[in-house]
């Protein structure tokens, strides 16, 4: 999806269409530090809301946009983005090692397949039927038959 099709990333208000096209980085520092590291605070939160909204990321474009010089809006922004970063850094190696094994053809279960699996084993704890260690060898033995199917 291109940007100016995208509603959602032309809403942010650092994004501004002009007579030039749009820029993907349109603020103005108010000279006081502290001010525009909060503004650049604020903007980076908005931004973080879209893309999680499903916007998307444009991040190199924004970057791109930014001066050289660097005010305390882009010092702002960027300690958050990296803050969001730290965060999700265990998901995204998470989504990369994915993608590594759908490259290398590895088998990848499907995740309908493990919550199915996930929903077999909380039932059958919530019954009490079986002890837990039996049923945990039975869930285990179902999710190795899945790995040898895919």
């Amino acid at each position: 999806m291109s940007a100016k099709s995208n509603p959602t990333i032309t809403k942010l208000p650092f994004v501004k269409d002009g007579t030039n096209g749009r820029s993907f980085w349109n603020v103005t520092p108010t000279g006081d530090y502290t001010v525009d590291c909060n503004t650049g605070e604020r903007l980076a939160h908005e931004y973080l809301a879209a893309i999680e909204a499903g916007a998307d990321a444009f991040l190199p474009t924004i970057l791109r946009a930014m001066p050289r010089e660097q005010s305390g809006i882009e010092v702002g922004f960027l300690t958050m983005i990296a803050e969001a970063a730290r965060a999700g850094a265990e998901n995204a190696r998470r989504v990369s090692a994915y993608w590594d094994r759908c490259s290398k053809r590895e088998p990848v279960i499907p995740i309908d397949e493990i919550s199915a699996v996930n929903a077999w084993t909380a039932e059958q704890l919530r019954r009490g039927i079986l002890p837990a260690q039996e049923i945990a060898a039975e869930a285990a033995q179902k999710l190795r038959g899945l790995a040898k199917r895919h």
